[in-house]
């Protein structure tokens, strides 16, 4: 008899009048499976908090914004959105802060100036397109050099997503500053 799982079993039985003979073979199948974890980003976002949006006059030179917010939730995302009409252009963000109005100087963001290079703390991507933004070492970052995120991915279609998340206590008032540049032209659909 063949059993059709991964363990074989065949019997063989002999009847004479003084002689019995049995043989078991046993097969065993070992699969081995690998598994990658992949982050999905969703590109449809909730509870968001429009802080800023630019559509007219863009910072042509590096410019901080300040901002305060109060949290609605115990965990929040501050979400750079941005779009650029011509590839040879770009958006930049530098020297992200955010702190509690009661407590200014401990800041909430990890790798604040991206001085810990691209894999640290933010998350960068695109929804439905082959160019995606990045973190950058270049002049044109704040100060003129060291690290920044910058997109330069044209078409104004081609939504890039910056964005970190960090714990907050409902009701507290927080303290948000940022460093902007547009290099050129281009639009932006707002930074939440």
């Amino acid at each position: 008899t063949t059993s059709t799982t991964t363990t074989t079993t065949t019997s063989t039985t002999t009847t004479s009048a003084t002689t019995t003979t049995t043989t078991t073979a046993t097969t065993t199948t070992t699969t081995t499976t690998v598994t990658t974890a992949t982050t999905v980003f969703v590109c449809a976002f909730v509870n968001t908090g429009l802080l800023q949006s630019i559509t007219n006059s863009p910072p042509t030179s590096w410019t901080q914004f300040s901002f305060t917010y109060v949290a609605a939730l115990s965990r929040t995302t501050l979400r750079f959105t941005s779009a650029t009409a011509i590839s040879s252009k770009f958006w930049a963000v530098d020297t992200v802060t955010v702190s509690a109005s009661s407590s200014p100087s401990v800041n909430l963001i990890n790798n604040t100036a991206f001085e810990s290079g691209p894999s640290v703390g933010w998350n960068v991507y695109s929804c439905g397109s082959s160019c995606t933004s990045s973190i950058i070492n270049s002049i044109d970052c704040l100060g003129g050099s060291g690290w920044c995120y910058e997109n330069s991915c044209a078409d104004t279609t081609n939504l890039q997503f910056l964005e970190q998340s960090f714990d907050t206590v409902v009701g507290v008032t927080y303290n948000i500053n940022y460093w902007l540049l547009r290099g050129g032209s281009g639009v932006s659909t707002g930074i939440q």
